[in-house]
Formats: C-alpha cells, sequence, structure tokens
C-alpha cells in the first residue's frame, strides 16, 4: 500500500494525544495507536480487507460511542446510490462551507471539515450538526453518530469487483473552521449555494497566479511541516499541486528549494525552530549502543536484492538481462514477495511472451507489470512523487536508459536526477529493493553517463558474455571472458542468434550490504518448459579444472617423451664414442624434438633433473656436457667434448659442433622453429641421431646439411 493512509491520518488528527482506531474487515481485526510504525504494519498485514479508521479518537478500550474522546473533524458519507455521483459533485462545490478534504470511496464520497482545535467527545452540539451536515448534502444519515468508522484513504473497496480503490480526490490543509461556524446546521437546512471564495482558501477549478504562486506554496509547505510531514514528502506535495493549480507552474528547482527550506525547521506550529543537521552528531555512547538488524535479503542466495538497497546489472545491449531479469521477478513473485516490473524498453507483446514462458499465469500473485506505454520517467517528478513505494518490495526498472531518457555516453546530469529518484524510494526506512538494468558504453568500460551510476548503488555488477566460454585452467575462467567492447559483442552476436541457452557470467564490483560474493555464472535455459535460469558455475570451474588436468597429463607425456628420447641419445652417443652434448645443444636438441613441444623453461628442468648429470667436459673453458648419471670410471660416461667446445673462446661460436655427426635433412613440417633461441631447427629421424658414415676431408670430418653448412650453423 502507499503511504497515504499515514499522510492522512497525520493531516485529521493533528492537535489530539488520545489513541486512533483502525479496523479490518471482515476479519474485525483493530488497533489503537498514533505511531506511523504500527499503521503501516496494520495496513501491510490487511491489504486484502476492507480498512476503516475511527472519525473520532478513542480511549484504547473499545469503539462505542462511550470509548470516544475527541473529535477534531465533522464529516458526511454520500452514496450515489442515494445521491448521483455528477449531483453529489455539484453539491459538494455549492456548499457554503468549503471541505477541507473530499474522499473518493469506490460508491460515494466522504466529506471532511476539519477544526481548527479539538473538541471533547461529549459536547452535545457535535452528533446535531453532523445529523445537518448529512441532511444538508443528502448523505447516509446512519454515519452520523459519534463513534462512527469511514474507509481510509490508500487502501481498497473490496465490495466491488474489482476492488476500487480508496482514494483523496481534494485537501486543502489550510481551511480550518471553529465548531460554531456549523451550528446553524444543527437543524435541517436546504443546501444553498456557495457565495464565492473566501480570501486565502483555494477552491476546486480554480487557479493560482503570479504573484500569488510563491506565497500559496510557501504557505502549504508550512502547514504540511506543521503536520509532522518530512521535506521528501513535502516537496512532492509541492510539486503536484504547483503543476496541478499554478498557472504557469513555478520552475521545479524553485519548488524543491521550498520544500528543502520547510525540511530545515522543526514542525510545531508558527514558532519553529531552524534545524541544526550538526546537532545529530552521536557519540560513541549511542552510536555503538545497540545492535543493528541484519540486512534483508529477498534472494535465497542473498547476491541480488536486499531491502533499501538499490542493484545495478551492466552489460552491453542484447546480451540477455532482461530474460534474467523476467525470471527473478516471476520467481520472486512465486515466493510471495511483492513485485513491480516497469519495461520502457520492450513491447507489450514481447513482455507477456516471456512472461509465460518463464511460467507467469492469470494467478500468478503479487507480481504487477508496467509497460512502456503508460511507465513514466524518471524525468516525470510529480509521478513519481507518489509513487507507492510501501506497497512493493522489489520494483525492477528495465531500463535506467529508456527511464532516463536518453542518458548520453559521457552525461552525468541525467543519470544522477534519475538516480537520485530511484535512491529515495529505496533507502526509505523499510522501502524496497530496487532492480536497474543497464547498458554499457560502446567500450564496455563502464554504464552510459560517465559511470557516475555505479557510484549511486549499492550492488553493482558487470555482467558478461559467457556463452561458449572454454576455460583453460590455467587462471580465474572470469580472466578469460571474451572483450565486453560493442565490436567484440556484435561480432560473437552473430553467432548467437540460434543458441537457445545462454550464459551469462556475473561479476561484482561493488557489494555493501554484505561479503562480496565469488563471480558466478547463469544459464538461461530456453528449451525447457517453463524456462529456466541455473547456476552453472561449478560446471564452469569444473570445465576449467579438467581443462588444466588435461593440459598437466599432456605437459607430463610431453616431458616423459623429451626424457626418453634424450636417454637414448646419449645412449647412443656414448656406445659409438661420439662427442657428448653440452648443455645448449641439448637445449635445443629438446626444443625441435618432433611431434614434442618441450620449452626451454621445460627442457631446462629435464637437463637438471636427476635421470641426468651435469659433468665438466674436457677443454678451453670448462664446458659442461650432459650424460647419464653413474659413477665416473663406468664405460657410459663420455666427457670428451668437440673441438668446437674447446676452441669456442677462438672462434666465436656460440658453442662447437661433434667431431663426428650425421648429415641431417632439414624438414621443416615434422619441426617446429624455436624462436627464441635464434638457431635453426635440428631435424632427426624416428631413431633420432642414427649412426652414420664419416666422410673425410683435411683429416677432419664436419657435419654438414647437405649444403655444406653445420646443422649446428644459424640459418
Amino acid at each position: 500500500m502507499s503511504d497515504e493512509p499515514v499522510v492522512f491520518l497525520k493531516v485529521i488528527f493533528e492537535g489530539t494525544s488520545q489513541p486512533i482506531e483502525l479496523r479490518a474487515l471482515p476479519s474485525r481485526d483493530r488497533i489503537f495507536t498514533r505511531l506511523p510504525c504500527e499503521i503501516r504494519k496494520f495496513v501491510s498485514a490487511h491489504a486484502r480487507e476492507n480498512l476503516y479508521f475511527g472519525c473520532a479518537t478513542r480511549d484504547g478500550e473499545g469503539g462505542k460511542k462511550t470509548n470516544c474522546r475527541e473529535v477534531i473533524v465533522l464529516w458526511a458519507d454520500m452514496d450515489f446510490k442515494g445521491v448521483p455521483e455528477a449531483e453529489a459533485r455539484k453539491r459538494i462545490a455549492s456548499f457554503p462551507i468549503p471541505p477541507t478534504i473530499v474522499i473518493e470511496s469506490g460508491g460515494g464520497f466522504h466529506v471532511y471539515w476539519l477544526l481548527s482545535a479539538p473538541e471533547s467527545a461529549s459536547d452535545p452540539r457535535i452528533e446535531p450538526v453532523l445529523r445537518g451536515l448529512t441532511e444538508a448534502l443528502g448523505g447516509d444519515c446512519s454515519a452520523a453518530e459519534l463513534a462512527r468508522v469511514l474507509r481510509l484513504p490508500g487502501t481498497l473497496n473490496f465490495k466491488y469487483q474489482p476492488p476500487r480503490p480508496v482514494r483523496i480526490l481534494e485537501m486543502s490543509c489550510e481551511r480550518r473552521y471553529a465548531l460554531a461556524d456549523f451550528e446553524k446546521y444543527a437543524k435541517r437546512i436546504q443546501p444553498q449555494t456557495m457565495p464565492g471564495n473566501a480570501p486565502g482558501r483555494i477552491c476546486e477549478g480554480e487557479k493560482i497566479r503570479h504573484p500569488r504562486r510563491h506565497t500559496f506554496l510557501i504557505s502549504l509547505a508550512g502547514t504540511l511541516r506543521a503536520k509532522g510531514m518530512d521535506e521528501a514528502a513535502i516537496t512532492a506535495a509541492l510539486l503536484a499541486v504547483n503543476h496541478e493549480k499554478c498557472d504557469p507552474p513555478k520552475p521545479d528547482e524553485e519548488v524543491r528549494e521550498i520544500g528543502r527550506a520547510a525540511g530545515g525547521y522543526a514542525p510545531g506550529g508558527a514558532n519553529w525552530t531552524k534545524v541544526n543537521p550538526w546537532e545529530s552528531a552521536e557519540g560513541m555512547d549511542t552510536f555503538l549502543s545497540g545492535e543493528e538488524a541484519d540486512t534483508e535479503f529477498l534472494d535465497d542466495e542473498k547476491r541480488f536484492l536486499a531491502r533499501e538497497n538499490v542493484t545495478q546489472i551492466y552489460s552491453p545491449r542484447g546480451l540477455g538481462k532482461s530474460l534474467f531479469a523476467l525470471w527473478l521477478a516471476v520467481l520472486l513473485a512465486s515466493r510471495g514477495v511483492r513485485v513491480l516490473f516497469l519495461d520502457r524498453d520492450n513491447p507489450r507483446r514481447t513482455i507477456k511472451g516471456r512472461l509465460r514462458s518463464f511460467g507467469a499465469t492469470l494467478e500468478t500473485p503479487n507480481l504487477k507489470v508496467i509497460t512502456r506505454e503508460k511507465c513514466p520517467p524518471l524525468t516525470n517528478l510529480v509521478a513519481w512523487a507518489s509513487f507507492p513505494y510501501a506497497d512493493y518490495d522489489v520494483v525492477f526498472v528495465d531500463s535506467l536508459d529508456s527511464t532516463a531518457e536518453a542518458v548520453g555516453e559521457q552525461d552525468s546530469t541525467k543519470p544522477a536526477k534519475a538516480m537520485a529518484i530511484l535512491l529515495d524510494i529505496a533507502r526509505r526506512e523499510g522501502g524496497p529493493a530496487v532492480f536497474i538494468l543497464g547498458n554499457t558504453v560502446k567500450s564496455g568500460a563502464h554504464s552510459r553517463g560517465c559511470g557516475v551510476n555505479e557510484d549511486r548503488g549499492d550492488i553493482v555488477y558487470e555482467v558478461r558474455d559467457a556463452s561458449g566460454l572454454k576455460p583453460s585452467g590455467s587462471k580465474p575462467w572470469w580472466e578469460e571472458l571474451p572483450p565486453a567492447d560493442a565490436a567484440s559483442w556484435a561480432d560473437r552476436a552473430s553467432r548467437r542468434k540460434q543458441r537457445e541457452k545462454y550464459r551469462l557470467a556475473f561479476v561484482n564490483s561493488k557489494f555493501r550490504p554484505a561479503e562480496e560474493p565469488e563471480p558466478f555464472v547463469l544459464e538461461i535455459d530456453l528449451t525447457t518448459k517453463p524456462w529456466t535460469v541455473a547456476d552453472v558455475t561449478d560446471n564452469v570451474d569444473r570445465e576449467g579444472a579438467e581443462a588444466r588436468k588435461l593440459k598437466a597429463e599432456d605437459k607430463a607425456r610431453q616431458k616423459e617423451a623429451a626424457v626418453a628420447a634424450l636417454v637414448t641419445e646419449i645412449s647412443r652417443r656414448n656406445a659409438a664414442k661420439e662427442p657428448a652434448l653440452l648443455k645448449k645443444q641439448t637445449e635445443e636438441f629438446l626444443a625441435h624434438l618432433p611431434g614434442v613441444k618441450i620449452t626451454q623453461t621445460v627442457a631446462r628442468e629435464i637437463i637438471n633433473s636427476e635421470k641426468f648429470a651435469i659433468l665438466k667436459g674436457e677443454g678451453k673453458g670448462h664446458p659442461r656436457i650432459v650424460q647419464l648419471p653413474g659413477k665416473k670410471e663406468e664405460s657410459n660416461r663420455n666427457s670428451e667434448v668437440t673441438e668446437g667446445a674447446k676452441t669456442q673462446g677462438e672462434n666465436g661460436a656460440d658453442f662447437g659442433g661433434p667431431q663426428s655427426m650425421p648429415s641431417t635433412e632439414i624438414d621443416s613440417s615434422q619441426v617446429s622453429i624455436n624462436s627464441g633461441s635464434g638457431k635453426g631447427p635440428i631435424s632427426v629421424n624416428d631413431s633420432l641421431f642414427t649412426p652414420h658414415k664419416e666422410a673425410k676431408s683435411d683429416g677432419m670430418q664436419k657435419p654438414t646439411n647437405g649444403e655444406g653448412r653445420s646443422p649446428w650453423e644459424p640459418l
């Protein structure tokens, strides 16, 4: 329900001190209270019943005439069954004493005249006056009695189907009267023609023109503040009256300034005192005393919606966030959460189809929708000033861009004003959770509107496309998500058209209510009936773990094959009494094995492992050679190194070639070049370095590649 019941009762019973009776029918539940929080709780608990209030205050014991204590208002109940609506309006408009408040009850009008001071319920003049007023207007005489209860504005009349709203049609709080003004109605009289507007009174249809506008709005603000209304409520009322009554209306910012000025005073009548905000500073003895209530989350996972908090999710256009929001709205409504879904993006037909697909039916409780044809933009301050925030537990806004009306990529003014309205809705005491969907700028770096929106939210998520994500397992999966910029998204969008399952990755950037959740992935499945949304984060983690396991196993196989190949080559060289491999040569050998991918780092790990030994070779510079482990005197040890190794300081080579080596042939289809080494590929056959026939030249055989060059020389 809206806060209209509380506002109405504050206006009516200002100046009284005794309890107010609220009654619900048909349950017959009742309370006697003056506390706004208890009134709101009672109204909310009986939202599906007819609600009434006692026109006179009570002693707290009962609702009979003997329990009545104070009378601050006179009333008349006009039923359309006795007086047609058009005639009823005419009689009220022409009545000599303009009413303070007129309520539309769903089947008639309730007319009220506020008194300037409360009268004792035992005053003998009251009931005769009530009867006289009722007869003068042609109302229901049964309502002209002291203990009468009448319908509470801001509730519903369930005598009709569908139920009809009980609402305030007119409220002119400056109209207050003395009981003596009505004594002439203590006897039956005929309705009289209203002689004209009394000075200072604003009647139906009258427009307030310059220069009266400013004085009138200041006076109204003072009256509302005197009634105990806060700055937000005063400003909302002033904006509404300004646009309805003032001709032409004053600028909204000037009206807000009047509201702020009124809110800066303590309520209490003519002798107001200015409120000093710095006096609200609390010492530790009060600030730290007691425990704050835990944040009330509305979703079971405690990731998205918390009362009095604003949640924002941002992504490139077309990702599927609207589908997710509709699913969440249907899920919450089915669990008893009161949901309002505001969609200024999608056409009515589209929303209907999606809601049905997610399982919404004609009987789905607690879910209401306003589509783009009727949803007011956030720039319509008058409409949003009357938002019934107490009627809902969560409000979805799809999307901020359209609701704020064309927020630019670098615009900060419009989104700031739009967010101010939504923050005001959410951050009232007991206010609803607000869930906002928004689009990012083309770069995907932040939301549209200069990134100012995220600064105002309490829970903020970046939503990325995780459809088709194949985590490598080498790092967290969310670090492997594809780019979010518009160009990358457009490229992937063409491949998503025929998909029936979509994965959305949620990465949190702000989480004020509680501990920040880990990134997670939700999958929207359009193949099921109804459509479903499931958390598949564990699946993604398992895919990453499996990829990591496969990668580790492959690495182990590659390493094992490399070790075996090196053992074979060293054994062959030892058996053939060929020069041993230097460390650098061994790295090159391992890096260019056919069908084996070994990095330089892994090659060094292999060489330095316990499977091999590093020995000092003979020659200048103490070259290091790689051998199989064992005792030094064993025959498999060959510490002889190539001539080039002995004289490398003289010839300037990186390392010398072996004295005896087979002619090799480079086959680029079998080997890959290790670009990091700067050396050419080493071609080997299935048996690695096989024995060869030596060719003599000048007493020394140098290995060639068929072109007269050493295979170790750079190509």
